[in-house]
């Protein structure tokens, strides 16, 4: 219940702000709530072309700018399997990824993917 909440929250969040940024690290801060691990990043472009935003938990700031640029560059089979990541995507635009990151080693439950996705 706490968690399908949260996803309203989010959702609430998304209809109701006015600022992209401040949306951004909302949701991030929410999948880090919902999905077990300890470093997470959302990067996305609003146009191909534009400013990368990149919001992140437990990452240092040029940890976080490497990450993301790779996260964006590669395809999933080409990230650790201790990552999970999510495709940031509408109908129309790819816009970036979520990824939550944990120790080599560690597995994500598959509720945990589907959440993902969902702030995704």
């Amino acid at each position: 219940t706490g968690r399908l909440e949260s996803v309203f929250a989010t959702a609430a969040d998304l209809i109701a702000s006015g600022d992209l940024d401040e949306t951004l690290a909302r949701i991030t801060e929410r999948a880090a709530l919902q999905v077990r691990a300890p470093r997470y990043l959302l990067a996305v472009r609003t146009t191909p072309g534009s400013e990368l935003h990149v919001h992140q938990k437990g990452f240092d700031a040029d940890e976080a700018a490497r990450v993301a640029e790779r996260v964006l560059a590669v395809t999933h089979d080409e990230l650790p399997e201790h990552w999970l990541r999510a495709d940031v995507t509408s109908a129309r635009n790819d816009y970036g990824r979520l990824v939550a990151v944990y120790q080599p080693g560690a597995e994500f439950f598959p509720a945990e993917r589907d959440l993902l996705d969902v702030y995704a």
